[in-house]
Parts: structure tokens; C-alpha cells; sequence
């Protein structure tokens, strides 16, 4: 998607399927992230993204913090989330994620980058959520129907890309479809896909999937109070 300058600020990525795998991985992550769904302990509050369970993890800043800390997790919920990290079809995603990143959007990449290499120099205890990735955060979206209500992340970059992955089992032709209202544009957005966009200020949601169907979905993101708290 190119602005009236033709300027890129979204891009809807084909998945890599050189080798013919691809696939399988998305069924390994979809498997992992159940097993992950099942072991964590999630509190009690009410997701204002839809009606599922989402876990949130890696460094931020901001809400009254000194400095850059990393989101809470009791010794239980981060073994449960390393666990997840660690796994092979996770860390695939993960790089092709940061890849598409540093080819689509270069110049944001190096920001992302130069971001997380000055805070663990300042901070070396701090740990990113995966590593070698320029993304300082994860929420992964759990349930039989993980589908967001429409909604912007206002605490990410104002000006920053978040990527969204998409997994489930659902018809993308007949839902689930990504909403971005204030374009007019309904984009089918099938499991194994992976999308930009600049979730700070672009309304996005999902379209609902037929009863029966499954859907969940990966994001990573930066807070914005980490580049001021840099400059």
C-alpha cells in the first residue's frame, strides 16, 4: 500500500515456500502456541482487542517507569514463554518476519535495530522477546476465534510498522479478512500470511470466521516511549 507520494506503508507479504515447507511450519507454530495456551496462566482482566486470551511479553517503557523494564510475568508464565520462544517454528517465523522487515521497510529496520542495540548497551539485563529480532515486544492471540475487534495500538511508534501474523484453520475467502476501514480496503488474510502496517495510528480489526473454524495471531511491535526515551 503506497500513500499519494508512493511512499510504502503497508505491505501484505507471500509466504516463503522455496523448499516447500512452509506449511509445516505454520502447523508447528499452530502447535506450539496451543501447548503454550494450555500451560499458561493468564490473569484475570478483559482483552480489549476480542474475546479471547492474549499473553504479552519483552521491554517497554512508559505508564510512570524510570527507565526500560521488561513486562511482568511471574516465574511459571516466563518458563511457559521461553518455551515458545525457543521453539524451531517459531524462530522461523520470527526471521521471516525481521527479514521481510529489513526488505520492505530498510530504513525502519535500521531505527529498530540501532534502538535495541543502544538499550542493552545501556541495559544489558533487559532481553528482548526473541532474539536477533529489531522488535522489542510479541502478543500472540490465543482461542478458537482470536478475531480483534477494530482498534489502533497507540502506545506503539506513532510513525512504526508492526507485523501481524496470521495462523488458524478457516476459509480467508469467506472470513477473517484484515479490516482497514478509514481505506475502504477488506484484505483476505489466510493462515500463514504476514502483514505490515502501522498499527499506531491505521484502524484494524477482523472480519469474523464461520463457527467450527479457528483462528489465532502473532504480533511484535515497539513501544513508542522507547525511541524518546533514546533520544
Amino acid at each position: 500500500l503506497l500513500d499519494k507520494k508512493d511512499r510504502m506503508f503497508a505491505a501484505l507479504v507471500h509466504p516463503p515456500n522455496r523448499d516447500g515447507q512452509w506449511d509445516q511450519v505454520v502447523q508447528g507454530f499452530r502447535r506450539i502456541l496451543w501447548a503454550t495456551q494450555r500451560k499458561f496462566r493468564f490473569p484475570k482482566h478483559v482483552e480489549r482487542r476480542g474475546k479471547f486470551h492474549s499473553t504479552t511479553s519483552g521491554v517497554s517503557f512508559g505508564g510512570g517507569q524510570k527507565c526500560p523494564g521488561e513486562l511482568a510475568q511471574n516465574k511459571h508464565n516466563q518458563r511457559v514463554l521461553d518455551m515458545f520462544a525457543l521453539d524451531p517454528n517459531v524462530r522461523r517465523v520470527v526471521g521471516f518476519i525481521k527479514s521481510a522487515f529489513a526488505f520492505y521497510f530498510p530504513k525502519h529496520y535500521i531505527s529498530y535495530a540501532e534502538l535495541r542495540k543502544t538499550l542493552l548497551a545501556r541495559h544489558p539485563g533487559l532481553r528482548y522477546p526473541f532474539d536477533g529480532s529489531p522488535f522489542a515486544a510479541q502478543s500472540t492471540n490465543y482461542g478458537r476465534r482470536a478475531v480483534t475487534y477494530e482498534h489502533t495500538d497507540c502506545a506503539n511508534k506513532a510513525d512504526g510498522i508492526c507485523p501481524i501474523f496470521c495462523s488458524g484453520d478457516f476459509d480467508p475467502t469467506k472470513g477473517g479478512h484484515l479490516i482497514l476501514r478509514e481505506l475502504n480496503l477488506l484484505i483476505e488474510f489466510p493462515p500463514g500470511a504476514l502483514i505490515f502496517i502501522p498499527s499506531a495510528i491505521l484502524l484494524h480489526g477482523n472480519v469474523d470466521i464461520a463457527p467450527g473454524e479457528q483462528q489465532e495471531s502473532f504480533t511484535q511491535f515497539t513501544a513508542g516511549g522507547l525511541f524518546r526515551w533514546a533520544q
